[in-house]
């Protein structure tokens, strides 16, 4: 004959349990909100400007490291002879960016990364810019995990995308920036790497003369 043992939970008992499930569930919560990260963080990254002589596309240009490109300045981009075209001009991103010197990487738990880029355009009145432009981007992404060599940048993906830049300018005077719109530009689902490398070029149109 089948029979069923029941216990009966005495006050004190019962107390402390249920006191025990709430200091857990208080600790829980504690560990979430001062420890765990947020579970969304935005960082601002300059980037670097490298020169690409022999317009070598299969080339990385990195900013961190042994073998890194030398930086170029494009203050006197009209008279420095040995830029000639826009795309020998590489824009550099390496991704994540230090904090306090130290050396960051990206975990496997994040769930998303995403790209939007902002330029810095200043006004020149030989050259004024229309309120909305069409740009044409050629981008490259790689990574490389711990334990490789600094110039180990593996290849990812890549694309030429066109986005729309709108731009307006407050002060027509020379050096003075435009106020222009942010541009999406990628998005990855998943993080399987610690680091990333992004390399831009702008393409050249010589049928537009750009």
């Amino acid at each position: 004959m089948p029979g069923a043992i029941v216990e009966n939970l005495s006050g004190r008992k019962l107390f402390v349990l249920v006191a025990t499930l709430l200091v857990l569930q208080v600790a829980c919560f504690l560990l979430g909100g001062l420890i765990a990260p947020s579970p969304s963080n935005a960082n601002s990254l300059l980037a670097t400007k490298c020169h690409d002589k022999g317009n070598n596309t299969d080339a990385w240009f990195y900013v961190r490291g042994k073998g890194r490109c030398t930086p170029v300045s494009l203050e006197h981009y009209e008279s420095d002879s040995h830029l000639r075209h826009a795309n020998e001009i590489v824009f550099a991103f390496q991704l994540p960016n230090p904090r306090n010197k130290v050396i960051l990487d990206y975990s496997r738990w994040q769930q998303h990364l995403i790209g939007v880029l902002q330029f810095d355009i200043a006004y020149h009145p030989n050259t004024e810019m229309a309120p909305r432009t069409i740009i044409t981007l050629d981008a490259k992404l790689g990574y490389r995990n711990k334990g490789d060599a600094d110039g180990d940048w593996k290849y990812f993906t890549s694309s030429v995308v066109q986005r729309i830049l709108d731009c307006s300018v407050e002060n027509t005077r020379e050096r003075y920036y435009y106020n222009c719109s942010f541009i999406p530009l990628f998005e990855l689902g998943s993080l399987f790497h610690d680091y990333y490398l992004l390399n831009i070029r702008l393409p050249v149109d010589h049928d537009k003369g750009m």
